[in-house]
């Protein structure tokens, strides 16, 4: 199917505009308009027109913001007394002879200063010849649905600006479209209706045999816990994988950065550094004033205090220092004739004796006291004198070596705030390494609650197995029961049979998928010898391989995970037969300059077979890229702003 012509009437900046897309060699249509002119818009007019939703608003919650009605419109119908319009949009579509026109439309009451939403009616026309059949709600849905629907409408409706990240951030809408293509749900559905149908034939042949109804609940309670923990499972490994692309996805941005909450620790930890570095040379310029302040005692008394000690040497080897005794306390002994020590009176040989010592000794003992007090200290002031040269240059070395780390440090911290000044959204940066460091975390943890339910499934299958088997026995020793159990057993063949058909059906289709990838992506890519094939794992997950057997989806370039995502798109057409058209809102956004015009003629290449909408802002469609495009496009036209409310198209 193919898109004919777009009209929009009253939906939000497109009061009234219309696009034809003409046949042509190359069925390639481009769009350029300035960026907050309507591009985005354009592609939700189109997803509001087919599923009732503008995905592409930037908010969750569309009945915030703007309202989807035209706003010049409003003013109009105000002024001239209207209280009723509607926003309308029509998609003129062709599959072969067959012509489909699908248009939603949602009337608006208009109060003065209120606006009221009614229901939106969804219609679809369809002629194969001249006469035209309407379907409305319900009944016009499967027009939609056999030609883009909506579980894997990302793949017909894509926004460049996470085309290049698609598969590292896709993965369960991979395994939804594979789902949506191969229909499996449909085998699904008749595998549970057939789990339904074991029940309802345990509880009758339960009615009244109560062993029985003892083996038919334990069954039923055991396929409870199996069916809780296959689900447990299922989410526990939907939210790895997604935390998983998570952080390959936030790697990927991340790769050619430095890291920005490390560099930060460092220059902190620099900056702590640099504060114990001045502390320490604080400290060693007060050791070298308070050396200063010392040694200029020693080196002012160094000579004085030398021949001090030579003297106090001479007196010593002469033996003219007395011990230490008071001679003023001798001489008042001898006035006293009594020892002032012991009480005792003196004779006169120990009077003799005392007056020897006093004529002996030329100075007094308190002089001797003084002098030998002096001499240590005497002997300190000359050694600190002679150490002088050597100290200095100790302290000169530390300060010295102190100012070369500091001026190391210095450097360090200049260094890394050039490197944290390269970041422009560094509240950005630091989110990124906080959300990776997190999905890690819920890796590890759901990891953990993946093992323990994968246990609980186990021991819930072997207790439904032994309530199984108990029942059956149970079922065959009663002849009233017998056909039941033929029943029973006939329907869980059938259900083993339509379990292994679901697993065969997913395994042919991935395989398939796998296949018409790696095809289409080796047919476009530029680089021929640089990969080697494409995979899609049993969780899956897309990767691309090189030549030399490395995974690089994560490391390629963000122009080549485009063109993977176009590849398996082009896939999923061909596999699942929805071979519509690709609506692709700035493909080039994320693309190198380099690799712009190789995408350019891979696109330019698909377009020969399959309708490709382009829209640009005038910045991306360059020169180069407008080489390539306008020479085969069918149609350019440019919408640009009338007023702030309204803009107006214009044919290139």
């Amino acid at each position: 199917m193919r898109f004919d012509q777009i009209v929009i009437k009253n939906y939000r900046q497109y009061q009234q505009l219309d696009f034809v897309f003409p046949h042509g060699a190359h069925d390639l249509h481009i769009i350029v308009a300035q960026n907050g002119v309507g591009k985005t818009n354009l592609l939700n007019a189109l997803t509001w027109c087919f599923y009732g939703k503008e995905p592409h608003l930037g908010n969750s919650d569309p009945t915030k913001g703007k309202p989807i009605i035209n706003a010049t419109t409003v003013e109009e119908a105000r002024k001239n007394g209207i209280s009723e319009e509607e926003v309308v949009v029509t998609t003129y579509a062709s599959d072969g002879q067959t012509k489909l026109i699908y248009e939603r439309c949602l009337p608006v009451k208009i109060g003065r200063d209120t606006l009221f939403r009614e229901k939106e009616i969804f219609s679809v026309r369809v002629s194969l010849g001249q006469d035209y059949k309407t379907y409305e709600g319900e009944a016009a849905k499967p027009f939609v649905e056999c030609y883009m629907p909506e579980s894997i409408r990302k793949y017909f409706y894509f926004d460049g600006e996470q085309l290049n990240n698609y598969f590292l951030s896709a993965t369960p809408e991979v395994r939804a479209a594979i789902y949506a293509i191969s229909q499996v749900d449909l085998v699904s559905k008749i595998n549970n209706r057939l789990g339904d149908v074991i029940k309802q034939y345990g509880k009758e042949a339960a009615k009244n045999q109560p062993d029985i109804q003892v083996f038919s609940s334990a069954t039923e309670e055991a396929g409870k816990a199996i069916e809780a923990a296959q689900k447990d499972i299922t989410e526990l490994k939907e939210q790895i994988t997604k935390s998983t692309a998570a952080i390959e996805q936030i790697s990927s941005e991340l790769r050619d950065q430095e890291n920005l909450p490390e560099l930060e620790v460092k220059y902190q930890d620099s900056q702590n550094h640099k504060s114990t570095l001045d502390q320490k040379r604080a400290d060693i310029i007060e050791r070298m004033l308070s050396f200063i302040r010392q040694q200029r005692i020693a080196l002012t008394f160094c000579v004085v205090a030398q021949k001090a000690i030579e003297v106090i040497d001479q007196k010593r080897a002469e033996k003219a220092l007395p011990p230490n005794i008071d001679k003023e306390m001798l001489i008042g002994i001898l006035h006293d004739h009594r020892c002032t020590i012991c009480n005792h009176d003196l004779s006169s040989k120990e009077e003799a004796h005392i007056k020897e010592l006093i004529d002996k000794f030329q100075v007094s003992s308190a002089t001797s006291n003084i002098l030998t007090g002096m001499y240590d200290e005497l002997k300190r002031l000359v050694a600190e004198a002679r150490s002088y040269p050597s100290d200095k240059a100790k302290l000169a070395d530390e300060l010295s070596s102190i100012d070369a780390e500091i001026k190391k440090n210095d450097k360090t911290v200049v260094d890394l705030l050039v490197r944290i000044g390269k970041f422009d959204d560094k509240g950005h940066v630091r989110q990124m390494y906080e959300d990776r460091n997190h999905h890690k975390m819920l890796i590890e943890t759901n990891t953990k609650k993946l093992g323990v339910a994968e246990s609980r499934l186990s021991l819930s299958q072997e207790s439904q197995l032994k309530a199984n088997n108990a029942l059956s026995k149970a079922l065959g020793q009663i002849d009233e029961c017998k056909y039941i159990k033929e029943l029973i057993d006939f329907a869980a063949d059938c259900q083993r049979i339509m379990r292994e058909t679901e697993s065969e059906i997913m395994a042919d289709i991935r395989v398939q998928m796998e296949d018409q990838t790696t095809t289409r992506f080796l047919q476009l890519i530029w680089k021929k010898n640089a990969f080697k094939k494409i995979i899609l794992s049993d969780d899956y997950r897309l990767d691309l391989i090189s030549t030399d057997d490395y995974s690089c989806v994560g490391t390629c370039s963000a122009t080549e995970r485009s063109l993977l995502a176009l590849s398996f798109t082009l896939a999923l057409h061909e596999v699942s037969g929805f071979k519509s058209l690709l609506f692709i809102d700035t493909p080039i956004a994320r693309a190198s300059d380099v690799n712009r015009t190789n995408f350019a003629e891979v696109l330019k290449v698909v377009s020969e077979n399959k309708q490709i909408i382009l829209t640009f802002a005038p910045s991306e469609y360059s020169s180069e890229i407008k080489q390539v495009f306008a020479p085969v496009a069918a149609s350019s036209v440019s919408i640009t702003l009338e007023n702030e409310q309204n803009v107006r198209k214009v044919v290139d």
